[in-house]
């Protein structure tokens, strides 16, 4: 058991699994059926925040945006305006504006908060969230192409190999959804916080029908399910199953013994964000002791429980819980 814990800690990565349930975003689908979307991350030294870098608009350019697990929606800031011919403002009254906007509210130019260059009267309206510094910005839904890189999934079927039909991931087709749908935040200081090089945020938030889990799983008809592979400088993202080990057989079966599964928990105030159902806090198998109330969430408040958070890269407790926890470790 020892030696295969070491194992797992040597490959220096966090593999997260999540199985979510959304309801049905109505946006355009795909001919093209990959087993999965995949994205390579880089993590900016300074901020230690993800980022993912996203082609897309026409003529095509690479645009880096932070990965925040409880955003709504992928936004960009838009206040110089959003360079690209195939771009199309959503309107207020459409499917896609429901799902971003409740109440659904209509853009008008001639509010003095919205003239900017990217203005468009009638278009949706929303309210786009910095992860970092919690600031709301206004501006209006848009939608442009994105062309992905897809992977597809094969099967090793060799009586030397320990277990036959293992699967795995080899590189797939390049792929383009007819429209994907995001944000256009007209603050200039909407990007204070986040990390060098970022243009906005990509939101992939439990239960909305336009983060980027949604729209991969609604335009190539793939599960909604999302993996995060991070490592210290680098990572990836899976979007939609698929087999997620890619390296070689034996790195195949290491992750096999080393994956834990608990499930995630539903906080009906805070439904974006995603929870685990932590019960105790151990030190070399001492218990810490703590108020078992501060683990579980309130109903009523949605105060409390523990949340899984990609915008600071390290654990935070609780004051009576981190004092509790600081008088065990000095102790032992």
């Amino acid at each position: 058991m020892a030696s295969s814990l070491a194992s797992c800690i040597t490959q220096f990565s966090l593999l997260l699994f999540f199985f979510i349930s959304f309801s049905n975003a109505q946006l355009p689908s795909s001919t093209s059926r990959p087993a999965s979307i995949v994205f390579e991350l880089d993590r900016d030294p300074l901020t230690l925040q993800y980022m993912i870098k996203i082609n897309q608009g026409t003529p095509r350019a690479d645009i880096k945006l932070t990965l925040d697990l409880g955003g709504k929606l992928p936004w960009l800031r838009c206040h110089k305006g959003y360079m690209s011919s195939s771009y199309r403002p959503v309107k207020c009254k459409s499917p896609q504006c429901s799902l971003a906007s409740k109440p659904v509210s209509c853009v008008s130019c001639n509010d003095t908060k919205l003239k900017t260059t990217q203005c468009h009267n009638n278009a949706c309206r929303i309210y786009t969230s910095n992860p970092v510094t919690q600031s709301i910005s206004s501006g209006e839904l848009i939608s442009d192409v994105v062309t992905v890189k897809s992977e597809d999934v094969y099967t090793i079927d060799d009586g030397y190999i320990i277990s036959p039909d293992m699967e795995f991931s080899k590189p797939g087709p390049i792929v383009t959804p007819r429209r994907f749908t995001f944000g256009c935040a007209t603050a200039s200081n909407g990007l204070r916080g986040l990390a060098k090089g970022a243009a906005g945020v990509a939101g992939i938030g439990r239960s909305s029908g336009l983060s980027l889990v949604s729209q991969f799983s609604a335009a190539f008809g793939l599960s909604r399910i999302f993996a995060l592979e991070l490592y210290r400088s680098s990572g990836t993202i899976y979007f939609g199953g698929g087999f997620y080990v890619t390296l070689n057989y034996m790195m195949g079966v290491i992750y096999k013994r080393c994956l834990t599964y608990t499930p995630l928990l539903i906080n009906q105030r805070r439904r974006e964000e995603y929870f685990i159902d932590v019960r105790s806090v151990m030190i070399h198998s001492k218990t810490v002791l703590i108020s078992k109330k501060l683990l579980s969430i309130n109903k009523e408040t949605g105060v409390g429980g523990t949340k899984i958070d990609m915008r600071i890269p390290y654990t935070m407790l609780e004051t009576s819980i981190y004092r509790a926890f600081v008088k065990d470790i000095l102790a032992f």
